[in-house]
């Protein structure tokens, strides 16, 4: 108990109260994000950290997380195509095995497609399946009713999702909501608060059970008496854990607000963070290493979240090969025409009758007769 006396009385002189200036004080920007990111914001923003990289690890390129923007994003008809191949994966759910769909068809215009999708609906090779596009890009396909994710669609695979989102959840109120609200109240009484020293008036232990036992979970009050320089005499209430740490003969350096309720009008200097402490001169400050660490801990978490919506959530494209249009290409084409040197016609005539069967034939395909383009061009030459 004696250490933990000095521990308190040690962080309470690093607080340096004897200098705290007169309100309203200048509070600095690191004083602020000090009193905002505080011991819960820190067990907060770790969970967070922790949560990112374990999904951008576990999940991988194209994993599960993307089946959740794909459930988000509108799909649009493209095609059909046969399952080339159905392979089973190591993957399975409610005893049937996730489903690995390789699909291949045609468009109208000569070009082929081929992806992969994943289902847990029994399938065959050979079926025939309908394809979609998602709305605003090229190349991203699946199988109607199949997912692109490799854990198949979100419809399936939402329960995997729970532990994630109650962690997520959690360490938003850690690192967020239940420091701000705590955070944004001190940084009004260091602004504006009242600077005072309480002399130990009452000692309220917690409540006993029927047993006689103390309510576990539940504080002591210790009241301090103060002079205050707008309402005289008051007396505000301490909650503390750790009430041995105190005796009769404490006094306690707070900030007071009259205008805030009875039960909430004063701020001890023990429930103000280590990473901060008074000065004359600029008002509060805070404790640069204290507040990089905070600033490194947030930047874990934002940037493995940046890493799992980047890279996991990435659909994996399709294979696309453009088609080659079929009939007799135009003569007249700028970038498949054929010149014919009018000095010397015949020997053009011949090599523009002969058989083209060859692709690298550009400007015409196997013909039997002069295409109509060249018989225009005879014309064009009689009368001259």
């Amino acid at each position: 108990m004696a250490d933990a006396q000095k521990k308190m009385l040690a962080r309470l002189r690093a607080l340096c109260p004897d200098q705290t200036p007169s309100e309203p004080r200048n509070v600095s920007i690191t004083a602020k994000c000090a009193t905002l990111f505080n011991t819960t914001s820190t067990y907060g923003w770790g969970v967070l950290a922790l949560l990112a990289w374990t999904m951008f690890l576990v999940c991988g390129r194209g994993g599960s997380c993307a089946a959740v923007k794909e459930a988000l994003g509108t799909w649009e008809p493209y095609g059909r195509a046969t399952l080339v191949s159905v392979e089973e994966t190591n993957h399975s759910l409610n005893k049937k095995r996730l489903l690995k769909l390789s699909f291949s068809g045609q468009k109208d215009d000569g070009s082929t497609f081929s992806g992969v999708s994943y289902t847990y609906v029994p399938s065959e090779r050979g079926d025939e399946v309908e394809i979609e596009r998602l709305v605003g890009t090229e190349d991203v396909l699946h199988v109607k009713g199949a997912s692109i994710s490799g854990g198949g669609p979100l419809r399936d695979v939402w329960i995997v999702f729970i532990p994630f989102a109650f962690l997520f959840f959690v360490g938003v109120f850690l690192g967020l909501v239940s420091p701000m609200r705590i955070g944004l109240r001190a940084l009004k009484f260091l602004t504006f608060g009242e600077y005072a020293v309480g002399i130990w008036r009452e000692f309220r232990p917690p409540p006993k059970d029927r047993k006689g036992q103390f309510v576990g979970g539940v504080p002591a009050e210790i009241d301090f008496e103060f002079n205050s320089k707008t309402d005289g005499v008051v007396t505000a209430s301490f909650k503390t854990m750790q009430p041995w740490l105190y005796s009769e003969r404490s006094t306690a350096p707070l900030l007071y607000l009259h205008d805030e309720p009875p039960d909430e009008n004063a701020l001890f200097y023990y429930d103000l963070p280590s990473g901060i402490y008074f000065d004359l001169n600029r008002g509060v400050c805070g404790r640069p290493p204290k507040v990089l660490f905070h600033f490194v801990l947030v930047s874990v978490a934002l940037a493995g979240f940046a890493a799992t919506f980047a890279t996991t959530m990435d659909f994996t494209p399709a294979t696309i090969t453009p088609g080659r249009p079929g009939g007799a290409i135009n003569a007249t084409d700028e970038t498949e025409s054929t010149t014919i040197d009018v000095a010397n016609p015949q020997d053009e005539i011949s090599d523009l009758l002969a058989d083209k069967t060859s692709p690298g034939d550009v400007g015409f395909t196997k013909v039997n007769a002069p295409s109509d383009a060249f018989q225009r061009w005879l014309k064009r030459r009689d009368r001259q």
